[in-house]
Order: C-alpha cells, then sequence, then structure tokens
C-alpha cells in the first residue's frame, strides 16, 4: 500500500473548535470539491468567517448545534474521502487522535 501524506493524527484534541478548521485544511487538501460544498452548506467553518470573530466569540459560536451540524458534515466527507485501505475519525486507543489510520488498526 502507498503511503498516504496524512496517515496518523491530523489533530490532538476533542474541542469543536480546534477540529473544525483541522479537518477543513485537510478536506480542503485531499478533496477540494467536497470541502467547497461543505463550506457552501455550513459558511461559518471557513477560515475569512473564523478571522473576523474574536476568539470568545469563534468559541460561542463552536458551543452551538450549527458548529457541531458542521463537525459532522466535516466528519463524514474525510470518511468517504479517506483512499483505500484508511479510515477517518479517533484512533481506538487515543480518543482525542483524529486522523487517518491504516484498516489494520481499526
Amino acid at each position: 500500500m502507498a503511503d498516504f501524506a496524512f496517515e496518523g493524527a491530523i489533530v490532538h484534541s476533542a474541542e469543536v473548535r480546534d477540529l473544525i478548521p483541522a479537518f477543513l485544511d485537510v478536506l480542503r487538501t485531499i478533496a477540494p470539491q467536497v470541502a467547497q460544498e461543505v463550506i457552501a452548506t455550513h459558511p461559518d467553518v471557513t477560515g475569512e468567517t473564523r478571522a473576523t470573530r474574536t476568539y470568545d466569540r469563534w468559541c460561542r459560536w463552536c458551543e452551538t448545534l450549527a458548529a457541531v451540524e458542521a463537525l459532522a458534515w466535516l466528519s463524514g466527507a474525510l470518511e468517504r474521502s479517506a483512499p483505500p485501505g484508511y479510515w477517518f475519525g479517533a484512533h481506538p486507543r487515543e480518543s482525542s487522535a483524529f486522523g487517518f489510520w491504516p484498516d489494520d488498526e481499526s
């Protein structure tokens, strides 16, 4: 199996405010069209929107249902974009390590 550039953890956090930007950055790289679809549906996830908010406002937004829905969309998009032989999600032995893992680590 060829090496996948994003194999392993892409973020070590369980905080929505950390997961959304990390997930979106990877999705923009591996599946730009899918990333655009997510952004069209949830425009608040974009870096441009985050940059216009204070950190406190960003953290408050990340506690909303809209943020949780956006995170679910991003997570699902990454799951569907995983290359053959990999799966996306929290590592089974380290629940705060989100990334792409070889099938043999499921």
